[in-house]
């Protein structure tokens, strides 16, 4: 890691959106710059230190690996966004591995700085609390999914929450980053098989079309009305 940070870099981090110029400019000194290759390891379960990183190009998948080489992703993080906070909070162990997607700049801040920051300052803290909120309602729909859906619903529920976050609106939408089968078997726990089966379903049902610039969802209304009830 080296340091030198630009404060422009802070600007862009959602967490940092409350501050003013001069307090990014002083929250900078406290920082270190990395730069991860894709694919590169980030963050393993087995590391010690606590610190926080904020993602300031790129992205990461927070997951885990079983003894075996199985991988269960828990979720995708993109630029603005940030990761190791739970551990600089409760100085517990990392709970799960963090792989770059892509190549990624990174600002790392040790734990005690974290801390200090959330104390001293309102507007974090509070960005904070609702972050976590929004990162605990998220997982208790997972567990409902893994607990209620049988494999073929898992798989769509995923599918729409992608489509959903890109519409902006629309009922259509094309996802130029699609992932690929076997990620997406990772992230609702099954195979690629099931994932190939099931996306060549909804291409025949003419809900899915594959364009040059990615997947398009033709309509998340149909996707959504052909999951369970609640």
């Amino acid at each position: 890691m080296s340091g030198n940070i630009n404060v422009m870099l802070l600007k862009h981090i959602a967490i940092f959106s409350g501050l003013d110029h001069g307090q990014l400019t002083d929250l900078s000194k406290g920082m270190s710059l990395r730069h991860c290759r894709k694919k590169e390891v980030v963050v393993s379960r087995r590391d010690n230190d606590r610190g926080v990183y904020f993602i300031a190009a790129g992205s990461v998948r927070v997951t885990s690996f079983s003894a075996n080489g199985k991988e269960a992703s828990f979720r995708d993080k993109d630029a603005g966004d940030l990761f190791g906070e739970l551990s600089a909070i409760d100085a517990n162990p990392r709970t799960a591995d963090v792989v770059a997607l892509t190549d990624a700049t990174l600002l790392f801040m040790e734990y005690r700085d974290f801390n200090q920051l959330l104390q001293s300052n309102p507007s974090v803290n509070q960005w904070l609390i609702e972050y976590l909120v929004n990162e605990v309602r998220s997982l208790t729909q997972r567990v409902y999914e893994f607990s209620a859906l049988n494999v073929r619903y898992r798989i769509y529920a995923e599918i729409y929450r992608l489509a959903q976050r890109a519409a902006s609106g629309s009922d259509s939408v094309v996802l130029s980053e699609f992932p690929t089968h076997a990620d997406l078997a990772s992230r609702v726990s099954t195979t690629r098989e099931a994932v190939t089966r099931e996306i060549s379903r909804l291409s025949g049902l003419g809900l899915i079309v594959k364009r040059d610039e990615g997947i398009e969802l033709l309509s998340l209304t149909k996707l959504k009305e052909m999951q369970p009830d609640d």
